[in-house]
C-alpha cells in the first residue's frame, strides 16, 4: 500500500475548505431568529430570520388604504382596584388605609396609529377627552377607514395645546372654558392635568374614619405622559368602532402614603409620581 503523500498545495486547498466551511456556519449562526413581519405586534428589528413567532390578529387584514371613514368611540369602565367606582364611599389602599373620592378627572388625547406608523387624530375635539367617572361614553368623531395597529391614550395636553386661550374654543370642546368641569390655573401653568380630591384616613392606627382631606392638583408640559398601546383592529369604511377600556383610580396613588403624602400641585417629586402612576391606571381591552 503506497503512502498518502500531502503537498503544500493539498495542505493550502484543504486549509481553505475548512476556512470556508467555518465562516458559513458561523454566519448561519449569527442570524438572529424572530418575527420578521412589521405589522405583528412582537415584531424584532434585529431578526434576520423568521422563527414562526409572529403574533397578529386571527382574521386577515387590509393594509391598503380604504375609502370612506369610521365613527370612533370609547366605553370606559371606572374602577377603583377591582370594585366599581363611587364618589363618597370608603375604598382601601394597599396597606389597609381607608380613603374615598369626591372629585376626579385628567385631561387626555388619543390618536390611532396606522400600518404605515401615522397617528390620525379622531375628527370631534381633536382627540381630545376630559376623563372622569361622570362620563362612560366618548364620542370621538371620525378617522380614515383603515387598519390600526395601535394607538396613543395620553395623560395632560400637549404643550402647544396648553398654552392657547381656551376661551377661543368651541363650547363642545373638551378642553373649552364653557365645559363644566374646565379646570385651568389661569397662568402660565395651563391646564390641571390631573385633579384627585377626596378624604384619606390619617390616624397611625387606621381607624378607619376618613378625617382630612387629600388635594393633587397635577400640570405643567413636564408631566404630560405619552402613553402607547398595541391594538390591532379595523376601522371598516361606514361603520362605528368602539373601543373599551378601563381607568384605575386607585393607580394614581401607587407607592403613595396619603396619610403623610396628600397634597401636591405641579412640579414636585410627588406630583411627578402621581403623573408617571396615570399611565398605570390605563388598560385598553
Amino acid at each position: 500500500m503506497k503512502p498518502i503523500i500531502i503537498t503544500k498545495n493539498k495542505t493550502l486547498k484543504f486549509l481553505a475548505l475548512l476556512l470556508t466551511l467555518n465562516i458559513v456556519i458561523n454566519f448561519t449562526a449569527c442570524k438572529e431568529k424572530g418575527c420578521t413581519d412589521s405589522h405583528a405586534s412582537n415584531y424584532n428589528a434585529d431578526a434576520k430570520k423568521d422563527d414562526g413567532s409572529c403574533i397578529t390578529d386571527d382574521h386577515d387584514h387590509n393594509h391598503d388604504d380604504q375609502s370612506g371613514t369610521t365613527t370612533m368611540k370609547i366605553n370606559v369602565s371606572h374602577k377603583v382596584g377591582a370594585q366599581n367606582f363611587a364618589y363618597n364611599t370608603n375604598f382601601s389602599d394597599c396597606n389597609g388605609r381607608k380613603y374615598q373620592f369626591s372629585k376626579v378627572q385628567f385631561y387626555s388625547s388619543i390618536m390611532f396609529k396606522n400600518h404605515d406608523g401615522n397617528f390620525k387624530t379622531p375628527s370631534d375635539g381633536g382627540g381630545y377627552l376630559l376623563v372622569s367617572p361622570d362620563d362612560i361614553e366618548y364620542n370621538l368623531g371620525v378617522i380614515e377607514s383603515n387598519h390600526y395597529h395601535g394607538l396613543s391614550f395620553n395623560v395632560g395636553v400637549d404643550s402647544i395645546t396648553n398654552h392657547a386661550d381656551p376661551a377661543i374654543l368651541a363650547s363642545t370642546h373638551p378642553l373649552s372654558a364653557d365645559n363644566n368641569k374646565f379646570s385651568h390655573w389661569g397662568w402660565n401653568s395651563g391646564y390641571k392635568f390631573i385633579v384627585l380630591e377626596g378624604l384619606v384616613d390619617t390616624s397611625k392606627s387606621m381607624s378607619g374614619t376618613v378625617d382630612a382631606p387629600f388635594v393633587f392638583h397635577i400640570g405643567t408640559d413636564a408631566l404630560y405622559r405619552k402613553n402607547d398601546f398595541t391594538k390591532h383592529f379595523d376601522a371598516d369604511s361606514a361603520a362605528t368602532y368602539t373601543l373599551n377600556l378601563t381607568i384605575d383610580w386607585s393607580k394614581f396613588f401607587d407607592g403613595i402614603n396619603l396619610r403623610t403624602d396628600n397634597n401636591a400641585t405641579t412640579l414636585s417629586p410627588l406630583a411627578t409620581t402621581v403623573a408617571d402612576n396615570g399611565s398605570g391606571s390605563i388598560s385598553i381591552q
